[in-house]
């Protein structure tokens, strides 16, 4: 019958010892093997369970909230639109003002509630790329250029250099121009007037 004792020196030990009676000899065999190997595979295994319930709760909450923002959104949003669709009636010179900042906040919460779920895909093992060969210089360029037209009355310029005239490379379209404008929107928004 195997029983677990621990030694007490330096480090801690777990040993099995196991006694086994021969037969016949009038003796006994004793059989001492180590489970330090044994109960750190256990206590990782213990480890990972846990970390795997965190990241499912993790996931199960993102995913409710993502659910539970869309429709608030999409109610304002189309309020939005059937005030702006309406100017003339309420004759106010402010609603196209308020509609610009409830449309852009209802499209950054749009995103932050896309995110939420690329994170949920990514770590499910669901998130899938699409790759295309691009020209990432032009690709670039045209990025930058395109936003210095929304920045003209912010007097904030980027500007955009490249030793470099043309590079094929494969992109997920999407996925980089979402990096891109996310890394120019904080560029932005940390930049002084001038700058």
């Amino acid at each position: 019958l195997p029983k677990k004792y621990t030694i007490k020196e330096k480090d801690i030990s777990s040993v099995s010892l196991t006694m086994i009676d021969v037969k016949g000899e009038e003796q006994l065999v004793g059989i001492i093997r180590c489970l330090d190997e044994e109960e750190k595979i256990k206590l990782a295994l213990e480890e990972l369970d846990s970390i795997k319930m965190q990241y499912e709760v993790k996931d199960n909450f993102l995913t409710t909230i993502s659910q539970n923002l869309r429709n608030p959104i999409k109610t304002i949003s189309t309020a939005s639109n059937l005030l702006e669709n309406n100017n003339s009636k309420y004759q106010s010179n402010h609603i196209h003002n308020y509609n610009e900042l409830v449309k852009r906040n209802c499209y950054r919460l749009e995103r932050l509630i896309s995110n939420m779920n690329e994170l949920v895909e990514i770590e499910k093992g669901l998130y899938s790329m699409e790759y295309v060969n691009c020209d990432i210089v032009k690709f670039l360029r045209d990025m930058i250029n395109t936003t210095n037209k929304y920045l003209e009355d912010k007097g904030i310029e980027i500007d955009f250099k490249s030793n470099i005239n043309k590079k094929i490379i494969q992109i997920d379209v999407d996925k980089f121009e979402r990096i891109i404008l996310n890394l120019l929107s904080n560029a932005i928004k940390f930049s002084d007037k001038g700058s």
